[in-house]
């Protein structure tokens, strides 16, 4: 809380003296400035206490968060200790852990002959052209019947708002009906495909 904020939750506060407890915070944060005087001597009257009162109970509050705070460093401590122990089991078990990775990629076997590299060539050659296929063949789209590849025609059509108006128009003013067929068009991808001639 900076100071100003302080001030300002003062000044609501002396509107309307509710909870004293709810401004000792603000009132410490005030404590060392100049300000604290007067608020105080303001404070004391809107409670019917004497400053010194008010000024004892913002020490009270004052070392009652201290104590919570002190607690609370106590406690974070005792869990940043637990952590640490913690980190210490995890970075032996990797130590124990990585020598067998690496006792395993060295006993991994390495082929032995000639046949047996181009073999595994020929493997990783086919896995990754399959995969390339999956890619090509799932962005192309393929008509349902004859699994042939479609084709892409753009028509346009009459939207249908143009129906719309279309229809108020025939009954409200005939000759001029067709003027939305005309205007309110749409472009529209059509899927067909070349060897069935169906439509997607």
């Amino acid at each position: 809380m900076t100071q100003s904020e302080a001030i300002r939750q003062i000044e609501n506060w002396l509107l309307v003296p509710v909870d004293f407890d709810s401004i000792l915070p603000a009132l410490v944060v005030l404590h060392s400035t100049s300000e604290f005087d007067e608020y105080v001597s303001r404070v004391a009257e809107a409670e019917f206490k004497t400053s010194e009162d008010i000024i004892q109970d913002i020490d009270a509050y004052m070392a009652k968060q201290g104590t919570s705070h002190t607690e609370g460093m106590l406690a974070i401590e005792q869990k940043l200790e637990a952590l640490s122990g913690r980190t210490r089991q995890l970075h032996k078990e990797l130590k124990s852990r990585s020598g067998d990775v690496l006792d395993m990629l060295a006993k991994r076997q390495q082929p032995k002959t000639e046949a047996d590299r181009r073999e595994n060539a020929m493997k990783s050659y086919m896995e990754k052209s399959r995969r390339n296929d999956k890619r090509s063949t799932s962005l192309v789209p393929q008509c349902l019947a004859c699994h042939a590849t479609l084709v892409m025609k753009e028509e346009n059509k009459v939207s249908s708002l143009g129906w719309v108006i279309f229809g108020v128009l025939l009954f409200f003013c005939f000759p001029l009906c067709f003027i939305p067929l005309l205007i309110f068009r749409e472009k529209q991808i059509v899927y067909t495909c070349p060897r069935c001639g169906r439509r997607a």
